[in-house]
């Protein structure tokens, strides 16, 4: 919304908007899949209490803060970079590498929306 006056970048938004949901709905099928396979709990990596309240505190800034083209593709392009390890870590839990393999080609498919975002954000004036 905050990018509605520039059309190229609402764009860019949309499709990232959908490619995220598309990566939740990796998360939730890789919930189910490790609640109903035997996992090693130690590999499971945990988010930080701290990490948690920092981005859910920035979610609340950015709706109130417009940014610019500039501001909110550097932002994404950080956030995405910094979560993108935890990510994968998460999905080196199942008992069979073919299943860790999978979801992590998904994970994968997740760079192109990266790579775009890096492509806008060169293409800035």
């Amino acid at each position: 919304e905050q990018q509605a006056s520039h059309p190229e970048y609402a764009r860019l938004w949309e499709k990232t908007a959908q490619e995220e949901h598309n990566h939740e709905q990796q998360f939730i099928m890789a919930k189910r899949l490790a609640c109903s396979v035997k996992t090693d709990a130690t590999k499971l990596s945990q988010p930080s209490i701290e990490l948690v309240k920092k981005l859910t505190a920035l979610k609340g800034r950015l709706t109130e803060i417009p940014l610019s083209p500039y501001e909110s593709l550097r932002l994404a392009i950080d956030l995405e970079e910094k979560l993108y390890a935890f990510h994968m870590d998460q999905m080196n839990i199942f008992p069979d590498e073919s299943t860790n393999r999978l979801f992590k080609s998904m994970m994968n498919n997740d760079e192109e929306h990266v790579e775009a975002l890096k492509t806008a954000f060169a293409s800035l004036p």
